[in-house]
């Protein structure tokens, strides 16, 4: 029985021959180690806390990338490695006033006149979604555009840079619309007076 093992283990040769005061010795010593145990545990939770917190305390302050329309960005700040050429608020311009353009060319349908801003590669996926659409002719009213550079970098073959649009889209200038926000990747061949060229166009949530 559970007794009969307990008692033996008590009162057995294991103990023969204790003294009380060696029993006090013992818890004395069993209780030191488990304080300085505890002591330990202690201070390896305090130690490990910054450093656990630390990944949610820099997820909770980094800026939600939410659509901000007609003001500033809540993006962290781009990346740039770009050309001596480069002037970003030139840069900036074009591309706004592109996507512009580019929507109208969408709307109609006038793929020929897209081909002009994008890679061969980009046309055809293009050319196979524009297809697919039942409407002709539509109508897109684009408010609050918003355009932010999100990074350039300066390559042996080309120039890369990737921008962000964010906007209200609407098919006539009574709706509400739709909040977007996409990002477009955009490459430059090396050389004097080469164009800019819509290689990649990623949707945004």
């Amino acid at each position: 029985a559970a007794g009969g093992l307990l008692a033996s283990m008590f009162m057995g040769d294991g103990f023969q021959g204790m003294q009380l005061f060696d029993i006090l010795i013992m818890g004395l010593i069993a209780f030191l180690v488990f304080r300085f145990i505890a002591a330990r545990r202690r201070k390896q939770q305090a130690d490990m806390a910054p450093a656990g917190h630390a990944p949610y305390q820099r997820e909770a302050h980094q800026p939600v990338q939410q659509p901000t329309f007609g003001g500033g960005s809540a993006a962290p700040a781009p990346t740039i490695n770009a050309p001596a050429w480069f002037n970003e608020a030139s840069f900036l311009a074009a591309a706004r006033s592109h996507f512009q353009t580019l929507q109208q060319h969408w709307d109609g349908n006038e793929m020929d006149k897209i081909a002009e801003f994008v890679t061969p590669q980009l046309l055809e996926s293009l050319k196979r979604e524009r297809a697919s659409e039942a409407e002709g002719f539509k109508s897109t009213y684009i408010d609050d555009l918003d355009v932010q550079l999100d990074g350039v970098d300066d390559r042996a073959d080309m120039t890369i840079a990737t921008l962000t649009f964010r906007g209200v889209a609407k098919t006539s200038r009574f709706e509400q619309g739709e909040a977007f926000s996409e990002s477009w990747h955009m490459q430059r061949a090396q050389g004097e007076n080469q164009p800019w060229l819509l290689a990649g166009i990623r949707q945004n949530g």
